[in-house]
């Protein structure tokens, strides 16, 4: 027990330098919004300034107007990485329009946190009201994914098209594979819907992540609305609970056999 009281205060004063000398300062980075009208074969970029954390653009099909607001986390130096597509916003104020073929997709470099084992989540929710349907193509539907990319390429892990170059999938990249966005049929008043999915992956920092709605055939009846909102999500893997409860169990010991080595001068 003097062997470990002897050690205590070194293993407290290591821990410490681990987190103060291991964490990562946050770089700085440019959020970008691409957008395309033409199913991917063309993109137009909305770029922020340094570290803005907000990002707005916009698109039309005839009377449609498509509103997209991206969001990123980075460089508030939280323990996680988020970029989202807060709202992905579909109105139609005149005749119907069909054929809508959109890709929008947001990323972001330069993330430090978290680093090592981690959990990249991807989400999609919605809510669609009548006149607006997605119709399946070829055997495809609407989609969205999202990807890590440990070269911190901008985009990095999403499909490579002749325009869009810098969207290159590489050895380092991970994805949560593609989820399909099934989006409702109704006729009256309005109903959500979403999906969700993750996997086990490895981070090394400073890395990107992106994600990518891919919206096939897209019909917008007069006056209709529908919201659409996407969510990347890197944290780190939770540490073991034996492992957590040794640490806290660690300070408790040195107390006991003081305790002890009291009661027993007291007896004496």
């Amino acid at each position: 027990m003097l062997r470990l009281r002897k050690f205590l205060p070194m293993l407290v004063v290591a821990l410490g330098a681990t987190i103060v000398l291991g964490a990562p300062s946050a770089a700085e980075a440019a959020l970008y919004l691409r957008i395309s009208t033409d199913a991917g074969a063309t993109f137009t970029d909305f770029v922020g300034a340094e570290n803005d954390q907000l990002v707005t653009g916009s698109v039309t099909f005839g009377t449609a107007t498509i509103d997209v607001r991206a969001r990123t986390n980075q460089p508030v130096g939280a323990g996680f990485g988020q970029i989202s597509q807060v709202q992905l916003n579909f109105t139609n104020t005149g005749a119907t329009v069909t054929g809508i073929g959109l890709v929008v997709r947001i990323s972001d470099t330069d993330f430090v946190a978290p680093s090592g084992p981690a959990i990249l989540s991807s989400s999609f929710s919605g809510t669609v009201g009548p006149g607006t349907t997605g119709v399946t193509t070829g055997g495809f539907v609407s989609t969205f994914q999202s990807a890590l990319d440990n070269d911190n390429v901008l985009f990095g892990g999403l499909p490579v098209t002749a325009t869009a170059p810098t969207g290159a999938t590489g050895a380092n990249t991970d994805t949560t594979g593609l989820q399909a966005v099934v989006i409702p049929l109704i006729f009256s008043g309005t109903q959500d819907f979403g999906g969700s999915t993750f996997k086990g992956t490895t981070a090394d920092a400073p890395y990107s992540l992106s994600n990518e709605f891919r919206i096939t055939s897209l019909t917008l009846g007069g006056g209709s609305d529908f919201e659409l909102t996407g969510i990347t999500n890197l944290s780190a893997v939770p540490a073991p609970a034996a492992l957590i409860l040794a640490f806290v169990g660690i300070p408790a010991l040195g107390v006991g056999g003081w305790l002890r080595r009291r009661g027993q001068a007291v007896q004496q």
